[in-house]
């Protein structure tokens, strides 16, 4: 192995904000690291499919390689929605190459990694995360001697998904919650990087991406209701903590390291608060429900499972449990159980703050009635619909933009890609979309979350070999999320896999052997 290599994710961190902070000098160390490297904005086909956004970066292979766009998928030649964990990645993460050209790696906090059997090094999966791909009750750290030690210095640092904090008193206990988990993560990060053997060192802090959905309306210019002045704020104090922990991880790391920092996907406002493709396709008659009792029948056992859960469980078990099957989530899996197959000829999959169509084909479901020759007719009928609609508010178009995501490919291998992809226009909270030919359609409520990661990402790379570029932003010129496992593995000198979709950074050959 050649010089140490260090990669710290700061998941969902917006790049916006950490200009400002780098502008305003609440992130000394990012901006002292920028000063010595290179920036890059993050891009790629997880802006049409978000869920991919870690799977992507960490094995450096594209969807239809590793087969995962989301953690709840269509089940191929099902109606049954799978949980897609970290160990259904079709490809490895880039540290298995390291290891097995016998280099050793800390790979700690990291979205979706999955755990490596016969690993050189360490590895402390789902540790510190708000990961939906990570399905373990709690962190699962190898070898198990380590996790005393951490748990020691760090606690336990199962993040967790949470409900939004929704009073005064929840939202300053949820930034000194946050900001002390970050702490902890750092602590931890410290102890391995101080005590174990590595040449690759890979990190992640959780908490960006989870505040970020959870508050991002206290960043908004205009933010819904009045909001105190204690509570503005909330993310910049939480990036002050993360680039405190930059600074001592860097220090701790050495001069000889190579230092990268990247997210993704950065994080914006929530274009509608809830996913409106259902009733769209359920009104323009695409979508066929049970008539009469069937469908009474149904969505009433619907009502009386939820109602259920709700009286035998604390608001802090549900929230346990929203780890798993989060609430929209359950109430899709619920619509996809109350469908009448033989007369549907599209239905919605799980969003992921875009909402995703497939059209029941013929050959293709298990009740296909659309022919295969009529498939592009199906989506093209639904796409016009679609354009037409507007927020009655404004008289804006309600869809920004619609992909096919198939062709961002070229090939769908297994089918499990959506026929269509919708990216609806920021709509803040209206809650009607209209248009002449659908009439006026319901958005529902899902969840209170107000963020939702966009793109682009960033990258921000520097130490022995990485010429400084002179600029002093978070973002530069665009580069794949797909880069960024033969970038680090090329600075090793370890041999790239001809599989892999991404190519190393141009900029970053100095630092190659």
């Amino acid at each position: 192995m050649t010089r140490p290599v260090v990669l710290i994710a700061w998941d969902g961190a917006e790049p916006s904000l950490l200009r400002l902070g780098m502008e305003r000098g609440w992130l000394p160390a990012l901006r002292a690291l920028r000063a010595r490297g290179r920036a890059y904005a993050i891009g790629g086909s997880h802006r049409d499919l978000p869920g991919a956004a870690w799977p992507n970066t960490i094995t450096g292979t594209d969807i239809p390689q590793h087969g995962v766009y989301l953690s709840q998928q269509l089940a191929s030649g099902t109606y049954r929605l799978d949980v897609r964990g970290t160990g259904d990645l079709g490809r490895p993460p880039f540290w298995r190459h390291v290891s097995d050209a016998g280099g050793r790696s800390v790979i700690a906090g990291v979205p979706g990694a999955p755990l490596l059997g016969e690993f050189h090094g360490v590895q402390a999966c789902g540790w510190g995360q708000s990961d939906s791909y990570w399905t373990e009750p709690e962190p699962r750290i190898h070898p198990p001697a380590w996790k005393d030690g951490l748990e020691r210095v760090a606690g336990t640092r199962i993040l967790g998904l949470r409900a939004q904090p929704a009073t005064r008193r929840e939202v300053l206990a949820y930034r000194d919650r946050i900001v002390r988990g970050t702490r902890d993560q750092c602590a931890g990060l410290e102890l391995l990087m101080r005590e174990a053997e590595w040449d690759l060192f890979v990190a992640g802090f959780g908490e960006p991406h989870q505040a970020g959905k959870l508050l991002w309306h206290l960043e908004e210019p205009d933010p819904p209701g009045h909001v105190p002045d204690d509570l503005r704020g909330i993310l910049p104090t939480l990036y002050r903590a993360l680039d405190e922990s930059l600074g001592r991880l860097v220090g701790a790391a050495g001069r000889d390291a190579r230092i990268l920092v990247l997210s993704p996907h950065g994080m914006g406002g929530k274009s509608t608060p809830g996913d409106p493709l259902g009733a769209i396709l359920e009104r323009g008659g695409w979508l066929a429900r049970p008539t009469g009792a069937r469908r009474a029948r149904g969505a009433g056992v619907a009502r009386a499972l939820w109602r259920l859960g709700r009286r035998l469980t604390t608001r802090r078990i549900r929230g346990v449990l929203g780890r798993w099957l989060p609430r929209d989530r359950w109430h899709l899996s619920l619509t996809l159980a109350n469908i009448e197959w033989s007369r549907t000829r599209a239905f919605p999959l799980v969003p992921d703050h875009l909402s995703f169509l497939r059209v029941n084909l013929a050959g293709r479901e298990p009740e296909g009635v659309v022919p295969v020759g009529e498939m592009d007719a199906v989506i093209a009928e639904v796409s016009e619909a679609l354009l037409e609609l507007e927020d009655p508010g404004s008289g804006r178009p309600a869809v920004a933009e619609i992909v096919r995501p198939a062709e961002l490919f070229g090939e769908d291998p297994d089918g499990l890609l959506p026929d269509l992809a919708v990216r609806w226009a920021t709509l803040g909270g209206t809650r009607r979309l209209h248009s002449p030919t659908l009439g006026t359609i319901e958005v529902p409520v899902e969840g209170r979350e107000t963020g939702m990661p966009r793109l682009p990402g960033f990258l921000i790379a520097a130490g022995p070999g990485i010429e400084p570029d002179g600029g002093d932003g978070p973002v530069g010129p665009e580069v794949s999320a797909l880069d960024v496992a033969p970038t680090v593995l090329g600075m090793l000198g370890v041999g790239i896999p001809p599989d892999l979709a991404g190519r190393p950074i141009a900029e970053a050959d100095a630092a190659l052997p």
